[in-house]
């Protein structure tokens, strides 16, 4: 008996394992099968940073805020969903219409249902998209703000360049009604002749040429001032100052006595009295000479056989005192400027340009001047010197212009109106400056290309005048561009830029391209 109930026990025991395995077998099916299948990895599209949804990565890193981005996965709805980026188009080839949902104030919020914004709140709008064709550019690995149309290296690093597909830019089709409402002007783009006119402010200075230092060659005591202040105006030898010197006493006094000896001993039948005595004259005359005693005075000398006790200092030319440093009773040395007298029958105007205007001036180059205090009237001047380093702080380059200032209308330290008109012609592609749309260091025109379809392009441009750019690249002569209403085109275009390349999210291939970068992100 004691074996048999060991027995009950045991086949009890078996009947339990059965049935617990059963059951274990029940839930696993119920649960869709292996463990494997259940964990099945996820595969990711992007990374996008967790406060700012418009920020793309294709691979994990950190946020401009410094969080970690977070994987968005082909199952989620966060943006295109896997199945529509599993249509998008081939290269080159159309995928059809998609519905969409959109933020109008935040168009980087894209979602194929209805909903709110979840960044502001506001109802999302339906927006009706066609997937764009793609092209290829050409980037490096290592620096992707690096963007080229041709293959190459690497300007920073030297790698070589990758080829790369993007979507094209999108083009926006407009109907007759809102071509109209809206008020889209166009104009053409031409070979056009530029000429440029600078308009800039002066300020008159002095002629640095036609300043002169008045100074004496002898030290002495000032005995009396002609001229005794500064602003004064002075013409060509008018008395300045006299001044009383022992020196110059005392070699008047050699110069009497040497010119008695020559007269005395001129007839000596000896040769070296003779020469001596002409000697010491010559000597003494060239001494006052050198003290810029002139030769009117030394004649009168010479004819009145008397010292002059003071010595007249002249003016050497027509202008005013803009300087003035001796005083009655003072002394003066040497090598001390007394006065400091400018010319102003020509005048300098400096004016300064900044460097995208250089190609536009020219030595020689005429210009006209125009003075608040004489309204109406206008003063034609030369380029005479352009300055050969530029401002650094200012980015400015400093040209200085010459006018005749026969009446002395014009003042040191007046400012003036300038307009320098280059003659230097340039026959070029051109396009209207109210054409462009600048941003930062991307320039855009809206090309309007027919039936209503229009097409925002990046362009090169050159310089600028008569309201017109010159145009290097992105451009041909005939092209028609919008020259109004050009910023809501753009906007318009950037949004559904913005959806075709999170719609085009795989190429023909099968591969994940690399993610756009978000709404606005320039390079």
């Amino acid at each position: 008996m004691p074996g048999r109930a060991k027995f009950n026990r045991f086949l009890i025991l078996l009947l339990i394992l059965g049935l617990a395995a059963e059951t274990g077998y029940i839930v696993w099916s119920r649960r869709g099968g292996s463990g494997t299948e259940a964990q099945m990895e996820r595969k990711v599209l992007y990374w996008r940073a967790p406060m700012d949804p418009s920020y793309i990565s294709d691979k994990p890193g950190k946020s401009p805020m410094g969080m970690d981005l977070v994987p968005v996965y082909e199952d989620e709805q966060t943006g295109a969903p896997a199945d529509t980026a599993a249509q998008a188009a081939a290269p080159g080839e159309s995928a059809g219409a998609h519905d969409i949902y959109t933020c109008s104030m935040h168009p980087e919020v894209i979602q194929d249902h209805p909903g709110r914004c979840p960044q502001c709140g506001m109802e999302l709008v339906k927006k009706t998209v066609e997937q764009g064709a793609v092209e290829i550019v050409y980037t490096c690995p290592m620096h992707p703000e690096v963007i080229s149309h041709e293959p190459g290296k690497c300007p920073i690093c030297g790698m070589e360049l990758v080829a790369k597909k993007i979507p094209k830019a999108a083009t926006v089709k407009l109907t007759p009604n809102v071509v109209q409402k809206i008020g889209v002007r166009t104009a053409l783009v031409e070979v056009y002749p530029l000429k440029r006119k600078i308009r800039t402010v002066g300020r008159v200075v002095y002629d640095e040429t036609r300043i002169v230092d008045i100074t004496t060659k002898i030290g002495g005591w000032v005995e009396q001032l002609y001229v005794d202040f500064t602003g004064q105006m002075v013409n060509k030898g008018q008395y300045l100052i006299d001044i009383y010197s022992p020196e110059l006493v005392s070699t008047q006094e050699e110069y009497l006595l040497a010119l008695q000896s020559k007269q005395t001993l001129g007839e000596s039948r000896f040769p070296e009295v003779r020469d001596a005595a002409a000697s010491m004259l010559t000597s003494t005359r060239r001494r006052l000479q050198l003290w810029d005693i002139t030769e009117a005075q030394i004649a009168r000398l010479e004819s009145e056989k008397k010292v002059q006790k003071l010595m007249t200092i002249y003016s050497p030319q027509r202008g005013i005192v803009i300087d003035k440093n001796v005083f009655e009773g003072g002394y003066v040395k040497s090598d001390m400027p007394m006065y400091r007298i400018a010319d102003l029958s020509k005048v300098w105007v400096d004016v300064s340009i900044y460097e995208y205007e250089l190609p536009w001036v020219a030595l020689g180059q005429t210009a006209s001047m125009t003075l608040s205090y004489a309204p109406g009237k206008t003063y034609t001047g030369k380029i005479k010197f352009i300055y050969p380093y530029l401002e650094e702080k200012t980015r400015t380059v400093q040209v200085r212009l010459e006018f005749p200032n026969p009446d002395w209308e014009f003042k040191p330290g007046m400012y003036a109106d300038v307009v320098i008109e280059s003659p230097i012609t340039m026959e070029t592609l051109v396009v209207p400056d109210e054409a462009v749309i600048r941003s930062g260091d991307r320039n855009v025109v809206v090309v309007d290309l027919g039936g209503g379809i229009f097409e925002p392009r990046g362009i090169t441009l050159g310089v600028e005048a008569d309201n017109h750019f010159q145009v290097l690249e992105g451009l041909a002569a005939g092209d028609r561009v919008a020259t109004s209403a050009q910023f809501l085109i753009d906007s318009e275009s950037r949004l559904k830029e913005a959806i075709q390349k999170m719609l085009a999210r795989r190429t023909s291939d099968g591969k994940e391209p690399a993610p756009a970068m978000p709404a606005g992100h320039q390079h």
